[in-house]
């Protein structure tokens, strides 16, 4: 198997804050600019959704309730998912 390892680095960090690095790993191959590009607003991307999930499931507490029915939950998941 290949992989394809990316190092993104912050540009122009706040004063007195060392900038941010990454390293991506992807089975994808980048070929150019644009394609490394793409692969980092994947990235990003799912890192929006994990966040999401993290303040869903830990903040929100939305396994805690234990409804019996359907149309409960689905109301809870609504109002859980406007608060994460």
């Amino acid at each position: 198997m290949s992989a394809t390892c990316i190092v993104a680095r912050e540009v122009d960090p706040p004063a007195g804050v060392k900038p941010i690095e990454w390293r991506l790993l992807s089975n994808r191959e980048v070929d150019d600019l644009d394609a490394a590009v793409q692969l980092i607003h994947w990235y990003r991307a799912r890192w929006e959704a994990e966040l999401f999930f993290h303040l869903l499931k830990n903040g929100c507490r939305v396994e805690a309730p234990q409804l019996a029915s359907m149309e409960p939950l689905e109301r809870a998941l609504a109002l859980f998912m406007v608060m994460a």
